[in-house]
């Protein structure tokens, strides 16, 4: 009894502390510039004060002084802004778990915090988790992801920003994406010239393949194209903005299965789905043709040919697992299951 009023009393306080830790970071969020704690005199108490830390901060180091001839601090700051602008209008409210802080050299006492973590270079991005202890320590010593600074690109910025925090918060946000008259023009000419290719196909093949198709087989066709799309990953898509494939951060080379256990890509989903549902026919049929019984008019006519048919869906299903258990490794290298890596 008196170790279940301890452990209580424990938490209490510690939700107690985080309460008023996120009353808090209420008022320094209210009074801060874009959403974004700016920090003076390489001062960095307004955060170091925070005993726990319930929360992610994105530290961006940054120049925003002529004189440091910074062209991508110049382009990345107002990115940075547009980002902490959208986070608290979309999550603030229901996630307090991410804030924003800027060491900008344009006030040369906060050169005492480049200094402190020999930094020579501009920018840098670091992503620092939560601390839940009461650790005295200065939040530079914590440990932190690094986001190396995308291309001179507002797109790939956005790109890069996305797969980074994603990657880490499981949070997807979108940004208003620059999009120039050409840019416009061109992806409303593709749009025109696949729609129109659809509609010109159907007009000459429809018809035809309709009437020559019996009603049982194009119902089972629409029944498949139907359950294949509430499979494939397009409502999880679209609710929760991912993209269809991504660039691999190494070579730039598409994609289709995420080296991360924290998000999924609609081609990953629909990969997986299809290869479960293979396991199970030719699980199933593995299962018919341990029982088959051979007649004079069966499909099968010999022994023989029945068994190279299981052996040959035993191949099949071992691949699939395999295809599987690769799937698996890409998200956790340490899965002990594995047989053939297929990729």
């Amino acid at each position: 009894m008196k170790i279940i009023s301890v452990v209580t009393l424990l938490l209490f306080s510690l939700t107690h502390s985080l309460a008023n830790n996120y009353d808090q970071l209420d008022e320094t969020i209210s009074i801060s510039e874009n959403n974004i704690i700016q920090i003076h005199n390489g001062d960095l108490s307004i955060i170091d004060s925070f005993k726990p830390r319930p929360f992610y901060t994105l530290l961006y180091l940054t120049s925003s002084n002529p004189k440091h001839e910074c062209q991508l601090c110049a382009v990345l700051g107002p990115m940075i802004h547009k980002l902490s602008q959208v986070w608290y209008k979309e999550n603030y409210i229901y996630n307090k778990d991410l804030v924003f802080v800027e060491a900008n050299l344009k006030d040369f006492s906060n050169a005492k915090i480049f200094n402190h973590l020999k930094l020579t270079t501009i920018p840098h991005i670091w992503l620092i988790p939560p601390q839940f202890n009461e650790s005295s320590t200065s939040i530079l010593d914590d440990t932190h992801y690094q986001l190396n600074p995308p291309p001179l690109s507002e797109d790939k910025q956005i790109l890069a920003l996305n797969e980074f925090l994603n990657e880490q918060l499981s949070k997807q946000i979108k940004l208003p994406q620059s999009s120039s008259g050409d840019q416009a023009f061109s992806t409303f000419f593709k749009t025109f010239l696949i729609t129109f290719s659809v509609i010109v196909l159907i007009k000459k093949k429809g018809p035809s393949f309709l009437t020559s198709t019996k009603k049982k087989t194009v119902i089972s066709i629409i029944s498949i194209l139907f359950v294949i799309l509430c499979t494939s990953g397009y409502q999880f898509t679209l609710q929760n903005k991912v993209p269809l494939l991504t660039k691999n951060k190494d070579d730039n080379s598409l994609i289709f299965i995420s080296g991360g256990t924290h998000y999924q890509y609609a081609v990953e989903i629909a990969i997986v789905s299809l290869n479960y549902l293979s396991l199970f026919i030719f699980f199933i049929s593995l299962i018919k043709l341990g029982d088959y019984k051979i007649t004079d008019t069966s499909m099968i006519k010999n022994e023989k040919l029945r068994i190279w048919f299981i052996i040959l869906n035993s191949l099949i299903i071992y691949i699939l697992i395999s295809c599987l258990t690769s799937i698996i490794l890409r998200k956790d290298g340490n899965y002990p299951y594995a047989f053939t890596v297929l990729f």
